[in-house]
């Protein structure tokens, strides 16, 4: 069973996501509350497995209730708000998803998918797993913008933004590579240098240089060099035996 703390100053959004939950048998919500320090206070004594956290409260962020919980064994966090504005910090401060008001049971379906996900207890919803390609938010431009992540082919630092290549035009963000890096998904995109990300399955040829790096050029026509230090963990990665790779002649 899933525990879940509702955290909303509406009584009637907490009345709503209640019934929304209650399609879900696997879901048990165990209290509500409508100020961060109550809800900080329930996850203490209570330890839910999600909190389904509302940004605007009457005495603080919802985020202050990440902020006083801290620590490795905090319960996921589902963010909650009628504004868009919140979406990249929510990610930044590990939120398994972010809903915006007003959200159909079929979002709220992917959501909980991706709570059981994060706790490990597999997949239980036929919506959810028929849900669409995962999008991550990012800063562009003044505005929060939602890239699908299997769109992504590489990310490339650029000073203080990085290059999202995932389409015809990159799209430019303030950004780390750092901080991309840590939300997409492991095992699929691999950091070959310090300047770039790849997606693994884009890799169509690869190229051994002189001095040990390796030329990846990518099924979009891009050419990404891989440094020496991260070449040994990639040919990992794609599955190839450092004896296939010879080194090109100068």
């Amino acid at each position: 069973m899933i525990t879940a703390l509702l955290v909303d100053d509406e009584l009637p959004a907490r009345q709503r996501l209640r019934e929304l939950l209650a399609d879900h048998a696997d879901v048990v919500v165990l209290a509500e509350a409508r100020e961060v320090h109550t809800a900080v206070s329930i996850v203490n004594e209570q330890r839910p497995d999600v909190v389904f956290l509302d940004i605007q409260l009457p005495d603080d962020e919802g985020f202050g209730v990440v902020d006083l919980l801290g620590g490795a064994s905090r319960p996921a966090i589902v963010v909650i708000s009628a504004h868009a504005d919140y979406a990249v910090r929510a990610f930044e401060i590990g939120a398994v998803d972010y809903l915006l008001k007003p959200f159909a049971r079929a979002r709220l379906a992917v959501a909980l998918q991706r709570v059981r996900d994060y706790l490990g207890n597999g997949a239980t919803d036929p919506a959810a797993r028929a849900a669409p390609a995962s999008r991550i938010p990012v800063m562009s431009d003044g505005k929060v913008r939602f890239v699908d992540v299997s769109r992504i082919e590489v990310v490339r630092a650029d000073r203080n933004y990085v290059r999202i290549h995932a389409g015809t035009r990159p799209l430019l963000v303030r950004s780390t590579l750092r901080e991309i890096e840590q939300r997409l998904p492991r095992n699929v995109f691999c950091r070959v240098s310090r300047s770039a990300i790849v997606r693994l399955d884009r890799v169509v040829e690869v190229e051994t240089l002189p001095h040990g790096e390796l030329a990846l050029r990518l099924a979009g026509g891009e050419q990404v060099i891989s440094s020496r230090a991260y070449s040994a963990s990639l040919r990992v990665f794609l599955g190839i035996e450092s004896s296939v790779l010879l080194p090109t002649d100068d």
